[in-house]
């Protein structure tokens, strides 16, 4: 505001040559001189105003932006966090994943050789078998036991022994 006054100052204590032809009227042009002052003033002032509400509007903003960065960083930090915690999760699962593969597969080898050892004796049973059928006396290394019974005493008559026929 100093420089202002110093324009009015000047504008009020101007000096005017004057001339002998067509001079100007010195209140006259003090008067012109203080409109320009007064309307440079107010183009200063309007700036001015102007100026402090971007500047006010500026802080806004700014504020504002500081907040919403504080939000995104805890947003951020959340979802760092969250990503870790699937990270372990899925590396938990990969491990199971793992054993339970590791387990079936353990199984399926353990059932196989146990098939395979079974199976080893069916052929080889199989195989002493078709050497035994081969050998005549197979019937004497067959054991059958047959439990004797006591003989059955049956009633008849001759007529019922004429009609037995043997054929």
């Amino acid at each position: 505001m100093e420089k202002m006054q110093e324009i009015t100052e000047f504008a009020e204590n101007i000096k005017l040559k004057k001339v002998i032809f067509g001079g100007y009227d010195k209140n006259d042009v003090n008067t012109k001189l203080n409109e320009l002052v007064e309307l440079f003033q107010q183009y200063v002032q309007e700036e001015q105003d102007r100026q402090k509400a971007q500047v006010e509007e500026y802080e806004v903003k700014i504020q504002t932006s500081k907040i919403l960065i504080t939000e995104l960083n805890k947003k951020l930090s959340a979802l760092m966090l969250e990503q870790k915690n699937i990270e372990r999760k899925k590396e938990k699962m990969q491990d199971a994943y793992k054993d339970y593969c590791s387990n079936i597969l353990k199984q399926y080898s353990e059932s196989l050789c146990a098939l395979s050892t079974e199976f080893s004796k069916i052929l080889d049973n199989i195989t002493v078998l078709q050497k035994d059928m081969a050998q005549p006396d197979i019937f004497d290394k067959i054991e059958i036991h047959v439990e004797e019974e006591e003989p059955i005493a049956i009633e008849c008559t001759e007529k019922d022994i004429e009609e037995i026929t043997f054929e």
